[in-house]
């Protein structure tokens, strides 16, 4: 599709958004002098009225049928004062990518509605792939809209998707302008937030596109944002270890900070065993400090395979000092290995920390078979001297299904 057409396409959804025309949405009444507009809410459907009203007088969700497409199930998320309905609308979005240019106006026509709504059209953009750049002129002409920004994050989830090398020139500058706040919630109003959102965004892409040659230019941003620090943990965990070390090594709490975001990070499994060496020697070293060591103990953790956790184990037996045998028996609990659950059961039983004991139970719910976390949480129920603690292993023992 030609620049122009696609942009007369996108005029009647601006100028929807721009001001609601008389008759529109049987919902509010519009006086429109020429002037002023004025707006009111119709009585019938004043949100009184409908949050008031007994879900029951509505009557059962109509049906959604099973071949409806993108556009027939957002026009249903638009009109239906059925919850049910929208719900199910939306639920089904998510599980459909956009094949046409109309499906993904319509998707953009309901991304601002409200959070579900966009999680879930972010969920079926996400289904877009490179193989599907015939969509991507739709995308790019929208980067061109700067009155628009809330356009914009939805056109850089398909820039994202579909990599179209016309977009590279509008990703690296937004990326490349420094932030003006370290937080979106710090950044001036919402229009500033969501300028913030777009330059993030850009620099999320940047570092899926250019690899490690992002690198230089994500640190950069990171002086001026920590959130960008995790993408250093995330996308460039085996270039920046020694670096992530340092910043955890450091007393200068920006620093700190930096180290927090990157080893908090969502680190891919395989670049996690590809360091497991350095790792190791970290949990060992009791000259480093105790965050070091404890943030290395988990990540430690994450990648271990049965032979860590035996010798993690012998560690924690062998230890001499307490400090050394919770760094251990951090590694161990964030293994999961069912090796763990004899520590994890003493350790919610006898921690001085009623949180702890609480956090721990929750992750025993996973790893024990039920009858005997419910044996567990009897347990708890019986003896545990936090009330809070109590209450909530009863609520557990309801959603735990016993053992016929």
């Amino acid at each position: 599709m030609k620049p122009l057409r696609l942009l007369l396409a996108l005029l009647p959804l601006l100028a929807a958004r721009a001001v609601a025309a008389e008759g529109d949405d049987p919902r509010f009444k519009v006086k429109n002098t020429g002037d002023e507009v004025e707006i009111s809410v119709s009585h019938e459907y004043a949100p009184g009225r409908l949050n008031a009203a007994d879900p029951s007088e509505r009557g059962p969700a109509p049906v959604i049928p099973a071949d409806a497409k993108i556009t027939e199930l957002v026009r249903r998320c638009k009109e239906s004062f059925h919850p049910d309905e929208k719900l199910q609308a939306l639920s089904r979005l998510a599980e459909l990518k956009p094949e046409r240019v109309d499906e993904l106006r319509a998707l953009m026509d309901l991304y601002d509605r409200d959070l579900t709504s966009r999680t879930q059209i972010e969920r079926s953009l996400a289904r877009l792939s490179p193989a599907d750049r015939r969509l991507a002129p739709f995308f790019t002409e929208i980067l061109g809209m700067e009155e628009e920004p809330s356009l914009i994050l939805f056109a850089l989830i398909g820039i994202d998707r579909l990599q179209p090398p016309e977009a590279l020139p509008f990703v690296e500058k937004t990326a490349g302008t420094p932030f003006e706040a370290p937080r979106p919630d710090m950044a001036a109003g919402p229009a500033g937030a969501q300028k913030w959102a777009i330059r993030f965004r850009c620099l999320q892409i940047l570092a899926r596109w250019k690899g490690t040659a992002a690198l230089p230019l994500i640190l950069k941003r990171a002086q001026e944002t920590p959130l960008a620090a995790a993408l250093v943990g995330r996308g460039f965990w085996e270039p920046a270890f020694d670096r992530i070390v340092r910043w955890s090594d450091s007393k200068d709490p920006a620093d700190r900070a930096l180290s927090d975001a990157a080893w908090n990070a969502d680190t891919p499994r395989e670049a996690l065993l590809r360091t497991k060496p350095a790792l190791w020697k970290l949990v060992l070293d009791p000259r480093r400090g105790p965050e070091t060591r404890h943030q290395a103990a988990i990540k430690l953790g994450i990648c271990a395979d049965e032979g860590d956790v035996d010798r993690l184990l012998k560690a924690r037996t062998d230890a001499k000092k307490e400090a050394d045998r919770l760094v251990y028996t951090t590694a161990i609990f964030a293994s999961r290995s069912p090796k763990a659950v004899p520590i994890l059961v003493e350790f919610a039983k006898t921690h001085p920390d009623p949180l702890s004991r609480a956090g721990v139970l929750e992750q025993l719910r996973e790893m024990m078979k039920p009858e005997e976390f419910r044996a567990l949480l009897r347990w708890v129920v019986a003896n545990d001297k936090d009330e809070e603690n109590r209450r909530h292993a009863r609520q557990l023992m309801r959603a735990t299904p016993s053992t016929p």
